[in-house]
């Protein structure tokens, strides 16, 4: 009986491979790896020029309820005290924003990169040297001043690199408390770093100059008449790249305390901002998937 079971059982192991061939080739549904999901998508959201990650908070939130992951990146010098922002300069920015996206990128996500104000022109640099999914700039800027036409939010942006040498901290109105009622923000007030502003100035000059490098789905959002950047920076941004989708979207914002450059945080703009990121998301989520399995 023992000699005609190894019979059995030798006969039952040459059929394997074929039995292994045929599951493969007829049923390669049940055998093979599924189709690889797309690697899902990670917000990197980060704030502006003497900001914080209060004024990207409530797009954060938004974001988050519509099931993205978000990154909130507080940069080098920021949401601590002016002697810690007054030892940062942007080249410190830069660098912080390029390890939180390698970061990102480290872990195989599609990485979404949102930034407002200086934060937007930190988004541009990161497209310039990564491969992005896509980017967002919220009231950002190439310049803040030019000559040619002549556009300048204050006389003395041109005399900056003259004045830090003087007076590197510029007195500045204290923040009026229902301006920030109508668009929370939570940077530094009462005083403005000169030095830190002029290398800002410096910096976003050098993005400017590599824009067509850009190729990525770029969604661009400004408010008309925004007194800090000049809404004219948004047409710059995207007449320069090279991006195949391209979308620009200007907007009216009512006269208040707070301005209209805060434009995620503004009550008035703040729902806006935030459903068109979503829209802009999902078309990138669904380029993605349709991706999936080709060649």
């Amino acid at each position: 009986m023992m000699a005609g079971r190894d019979v059995v059982t030798q006969v039952a192991r040459g059929w394997i491979p074929f039995l292994l061939l045929f599951l493969i080739v007829l049923c390669p549904a049940k055998v093979m790896a599924a189709e690889p999901a797309a690697e899902k998508i990670v917000c990197l959201l980060i704030h502006g020029f003497a900001g914080s990650t209060v004024e990207m908070e409530p797009l954060a939130l938004a974001l988050e309820a519509e099931g993205f992951d978000v990154v909130r990146l507080t940069l080098p010098g920021h949401a601590t005290s002016i002697d810690d922002f007054s030892r940062t300069f942007f080249p410190d920015w830069l660098a912080a924003a390029e390890r939180a996206c390698q970061e990102e990128l480290g872990r195989g996500r599609r990485v979404v990169v949102i930034g407002h104000s200086m934060g937007g022109s930190l988004a541009l640099h990161l497209a310039q040297r990564y491969d992005l999914a896509g980017v967002v700039t919220l009231a950002a800027p190439l310049y803040l001043y030019r000559f040619l036409p002549p556009e300048a939010a204050d006389w003395r942006l041109p005399l900056i690199g003259l004045l830090k040498h003087f007076r590197p901290h510029w007195p500045k109105a204290p923040e009026d408390p229902i301006a920030r009622q109508i668009a929370p923000w939570g940077g530094y007030s009462g005083v403005r770093l000169l030095p830190q502003l002029h290398s800002m100035i410096q910096g976003i000059e050098a993005i400017a100059q590599q824009l067509e490098t850009i190729t990525e789905p770029l969604l661009i959002l400004h408010a008309i008449n925004d007194e800090v950047v000049p809404t004219s920076n948004a047409l710059m941004i995207a007449s320069g790249v090279r991006s195949k989708e391209v979308k620009v979207e200007l907007f009216t914002l009512p006269e208040t305390p707070a301005g209209r450059h805060l434009i995620p945080s503004h009550r008035d703009s703040r729902a806006l901002v935030a459903a068109r990121i979503h829209a802009f998301l999902m078309r990138i989520e669904r380029a993605g998937d349709s991706t999936i399995g080709s060649i």
